[in-house]
């Protein structure tokens, strides 16, 4: 189908994507009044309401009345699926969500519009790894572990994810890396041209944090080190993707049966905008726990707190924040926009020390950085800890058992939300 418009010259958030334009000098230009908002594909998604009968007969009105080719994904559950696979087709229909994407020309989607039907039109987002922050200083582990499982409580915990299904959506992971020889990891591709290989770095790190185990020294870095992990690259090398990949990496997740989904990514939001319908539809049907970057657009020093960004507005997710060695809130970490959309948890995003590609950076294999991306992870190891010490319990009780245990911080709960999340013990 018509490929999204990825990325879009002379923006200065692509810029910045593309290494054109460093993050820092980004914030100088970005007004604290006019954030930039989320950008788009070019294309659009129909969402349907939930008892609505027309969307059975939409694909057919596509087609008779508008000249619409169209494929479904759920005529590839047996198979692995990206969008090169249907490049002849106008439209997109993923039924388990009762949503269309539609990638037609122009006059096509004049036509559309015009259908008869009670869809709604969505603008597919464009979507990108949060501004994650070097670290300024290697992080130096005098101990056999870092301090992100410790602040935790992971050491104290008998529980390391057995059993538990862990998926990190991100930008695929480094399949030969050491530190993974003795673990079996389901990866897929959703990005059209691109293999699972991390080429970009991020995920790897992320996965390594969830679910990863020890570098080879012995330092422990990874929470859930015998969950079961699955790698879903949804975002291409250069850190960006289309939301539609997104809701193809949730649907493959739930095809697996997995317990906790990780996302690391995003998009702005403007002051006071609702959370976007697609992504919670998606995640209301999945059976997975949800954890999500807040984001990093905050420059809390000079007194700009960006609301929390998309999808972690939606309030079906857990929401990330991430603090500091000090247990203070980073200066990037995003906060609340209202009680309804607000921060879960926090979880420690400075200076993490995990998992790097091999291929990439100083060839060490591990890498010291710092944002949301890094804190979510964190929390997604700890829901596999609390599902394999409550293998019984819903959905709704393990958040409920995360929410209570958290430890209270002398932080604000816009920005550390119910607190510190802690390992059960």
């Amino acid at each position: 189908m018509k490929a999204p418009q990825l990325p879009q010259k002379g923006n200065l958030f692509v810029q910045a994507l593309q290494g054109k334009l460093s993050f820092d000098e980004l914030s100088a230009q970005q007004d604290a009044n006019t954030p930039l908002g989320p950008l788009h594909t070019g294309r659009y998604f129909v969402l349907f309401d939930e008892k609505e009968a027309d969307f059975k007969n939409f694909k057919n009105l596509l087609h008779e009345k508008v000249g619409m080719q169209t494929a479904s994904l759920g005529d590839f559950k047996a198979e692995s699926f990206n969008q090169s696979k249907i490049q002849s087709a106008d439209a997109l229909i993923y039924d388990n969500y009762r949503i269309a994407l539609i990638g037609g020309e122009k006059e096509q989607m004049a036509l559309v519009k015009n259908l008869n039907f009670k869809g709604r039109l969505v603008p597919e987002k464009i979507v990108s790894i949060p501004e994650d922050r070097p670290s300024l200083l290697p992080y130096d582990i005098a101990q056999k572990f870092t301090w992100g499982i410790e602040s935790i409580q992971a050491l104290a915990s008998q529980y390391e994810g057995k059993g538990v299904k862990i998926a990190v959506l991100d930008t695929g992971i480094d399949a030969a890396h050491p530190h993974f020889k003795n673990r079996t990891i389901i990866s897929q591709s959703f990005v059209p041209g691109e293999s699972p290989q991390d080429g970009q770095g991020h995920g790897t790190h992320c996965i390594g944090t969830a679910g990863g185990g020890k570098n080879d020294k012995g330092v422990r870095y990874g929470v859930a080190s015998e969950s079961e992990l699955y790698s879903f690259k949804v975002l291409s090398n250069r850190g960006c993707g289309a939301q539609s990949w997104i809701l193809e990496g949730l649907e493959a997740a739930d095809q697996q049966e997995v317990d906790v989904v990780s996302l690391s990514l995003g998009s702005d939001v403007s002051v006071g905008e609702a959370y976007d319908p697609i992504y919670e539809r998606a995640f209301n049907r999945i059976k997975a726990i949800a954890v999500v970057a807040a984001g990093n657009e905050s420059r809390r020093s000079r007194g700009l707190i960006s609301p929390v960004g998309s999808p972690a507005n939606c309030p079906s997710v857990l929401a990330i924040g991430a603090i500091d060695i000090h247990m203070k809130i980073a200066e990037f970490s995003c906060g609340s926009i209202n009680e309804n959309q607000s921060v879960a948890l926090s979880a420690p995003g400075v200076n993490v020390y995990s998992s790097w590609p091999t291929a990439l950076g100083d060839g060490s294999g591990t890498k010291t950085i710092s944002g949301t991306s890094m804190a979510t992870p964190h929390v997604a190891g700890v829901v596999a800890q609390y599902i394999e010490a409550y293998p019984e319990a819903s959905k709704e009780e393990i958040k409920k058992k995360l929410l209570q245990s958290a430890k209270k911080l002398s932080l604000p709960k816009s920005d550390m939300g119910a607190g510190l999340v802690q390992s059960p013990v």
